[in-house]
């Protein structure tokens, strides 16, 4: 698909969709050397989750990214010290879908060919065909800004090894806006609420503050990081929508756990 990656020195290719196993995002030009985890690209993908308040979307996604590609898988030579930072080639990161609603594909279908307003779904049907995956907006799904939310997570970093250091917050909310404060007193405010996020996330307790998670791990260890993913990891048959929500909930419930 054309128009799925933005960026020159540094490029972004985004893939996957709502309903899809997952989402990935394939980044060119990430320098090597560079230790970056999983931890520290879930630090910003927290502050855009969904299921956190009654103003976002229902799902419970727990977006926990996984690094496929990019980095070494230990030390390359005796004498290196090179294990998990990044050698210079592609690095693909792996968003996992691990709460979707199959009981909603049925209202999907009736409802997908009346075009949601200021919404790309009707450029999609007419781009795509009856080939085009609008199963809670397919590609074109707010799940795909956590595509660009990790991308952004790996450019921040680089960006900081070079002295330029990126920080968002908002100014004004329904007509409240904040006092003129200088970015220097700015920056401990956003970081103690992103610290505040991170320690009352159940997810980031279960999985990185208690060891579970960590870069040594093979893929199918971590994914979805529960005693039963080794089965997962061996392609089964297409269950029926039913089983597929007990599924999601059972993912949910042992990262909880």
């Amino acid at each position: 698909m054309l128009g799925c990656d933005i960026g020159t020195l540094f490029k972004v290719t985004v893939a996957g969709g709502s309903y899809q196993e997952g989402l990935t995002v394939h980044l060119q030009g990430v320098p090597p050397g560079l230790l970056i985890t999983e931890e520290e690209i879930y630090r910003e993908l927290l502050l855009r989750k969904p299921g956190q308040g009654e103003l976002t979307s229902p799902r419970r996604e727990p977006d926990v990214p996984v690094i496929f590609s990019g980095q070494n898988c230990d030390d390359t030579m005796p004498g290196f010290h090179n294990a998990h930072y990044t050698n210079g080639t592609p690095m693909v990161i792996l968003i996992p879908n691990l709460d979707r609603h199959f009981e909603h594909i049925e209202a999907y279908r009736v409802t997908n060919r009346t075009p949601r307003p200021g919404h790309a779904s009707y450029a999609s049907y007419v781009k795509y065909g009856q080939w085009d995956d609008s199963i809670g907006a397919g590609f074109f799904s707010g799940r795909y800004t956590a595509t660009i939310v990790a991308a952004g997570a790996v450019a921040k970093r680089i960006l900081k090894d070079h002295g330029i250091e990126v920080t968002g917050y908002v100014k004004e909310a329904a007509g409240v806006r904040m006092p003129d404060l200088p970015i220097e007193e700015i920056r401990p405010k956003v970081a103690a609420y992103k610290e505040v996020r991170r320690t009352h996330d159940p997810v980031y307790a279960a999985l990185f503050a208690s060891g579970r998670f960590r870069p040594e791990m093979r893929i199918c260890k971590r994914w979805p990081c529960s005693p039963s993913s080794k089965r997962r990891c061996r392609r089964s048959p297409r269950k029926s929508a039913s089983s597929m929500k007990k599924r999601s909930a059972s993912n949910m419930a042992s990262i909880r756990s």
